[in-house]
């Protein structure tokens, strides 16, 4: 696949989750991947996304894998993947907390 392609592919991916988030997408930004390319250079916007992916991703996923290895060696479930049916959304104690204080604010 040449890289103008999977760049382009990658534009429009991101453009379209943008859009379906409710971003509005100006038409100067859906030129060429050139364009795009120079869109997130010139804005930092690509080394942000770096930061984002290597401070708060990267530690992210490795927690989970380690969280996984740990739960299967010691539980040793027929299942290897149950363990991400304990990761979803619960009612955590300090979401609750900021809820009240949203409240009070």
């Amino acid at each position: 696949m040449p890289v103008w392609w999977r760049s382009s592919a990658l534009m429009i991916c991101a453009f379209c989750t943008l859009s379906r988030a409710g971003f509005r997408i100006p038409d100067f930004l859906c030129v060429t991947a050139d364009a795009y390319r120079s869109f997130l250079d010139g804005t930092g916007l690509r080394e942000r996304i770096r930061n984002v992916y290597w401070a708060d991703f990267i530690p992210f996923a490795h927690g989970i894998r380690l969280f996984g290895q740990v739960y299967n060696d010691r539980l040793k479930p027929d299942e290897p993947y149950e363990f991400v049916s304990l990761l979803t959304q619960t009612d955590m104690a300090s979401l609750e907390r900021n809820r009240l204080l949203e409240a009070l604010a």
